[in-house]
């Protein structure tokens, strides 16, 4: 059996609106195996997003903990949770949230120059793109893409670092079913060959029932 890569012991999670407390998690708990496809799935405003960011150490929970192969990844401070992210975490959103101004390669290649990995950054970035079959793209600006090609950019830039888990926050709900049926296609085959975990937020159905695990 895969290895247990997270860990989410008793998570809870306040929000203030106004003079109103909104408790959005409670007590959750949660482990993601090695290689596995989870769907975390619920209508809009239920916590999906908040336990991604949660997850991925992008928040942090009122109360609980969240192990990350065995290491709790709120024990440290904010350069730590950094170094985390950068090194183990792949983030797809629903908004692709590319740089306009840079292509799909640049865009691809920027977390690696932001973390300063060794190596050759452009091919790296170019091999991904075309492995989500965008390699006739490379040099095309964001606005120069289809909505489709946006997010299998977001994509390959989730991937470029090679991370352990990718978290996806409705990563095809600002697509059309055929187009988001695709661009999960495209994610899945990429889990396939390269073996990263996967927790997916959804509201489909139809996505998670490609998953290995449902939630809700």
């Amino acid at each position: 059996m895969n290895e247990l890569l997270i860990e989410a012991r008793g998570l809870s999670k306040t929000y203030l609106s106004g003079p109103r407390s909104i408790e959005v998690l409670a007590g959750l708990e949660l482990t993601v195996r090695a290689g596995e496809a989870v769907a975390v799935i619920g209508d809009s405003g239920v916590g999906k997003s908040t336990l991604l960011h949660l997850l991925g150490a992008l928040d942090r929970p009122d109360r609980g903990t969240v192990l990350f192969g065995g290491r709790d990844v709120f024990a440290g401070g904010l350069a730590d949770r950094a170094r985390h992210r950068n090194s183990n975490i792949g983030f797809v959103f629903q908004f692709h949230h590319l740089l306009p101004e840079f292509t799909a390669l640049e865009n691809v290649a920027m977390p690696l120059r932001i973390a300063r990995r060794p190596g050759d950054r452009t091919e790296t970035a170019r091999a991904l793109l075309e492995a989500v079959g965008l390699g006739g793209r490379l040099h095309h600006l964001p606005a120069e893409l289809s909505g489709g090609e946006q997010q299998r950019v977001a994509i390959a830039r989730a991937l470029s670092a090679s991370p352990a888990v990718v978290l996806a926050d409705e990563p095809t709900g600002n697509l059309d079913p055929r187009t988001g049926t695709e661009v999960f296609r495209a994610l899945r085959q990429l889990q396939s060959e390269r073996g990263f975990a996967l927790v997916l937020a959804t509201h489909s159905e139809r996505l998670a029932l490609g998953c290995d695990r449902i939630l809700r």
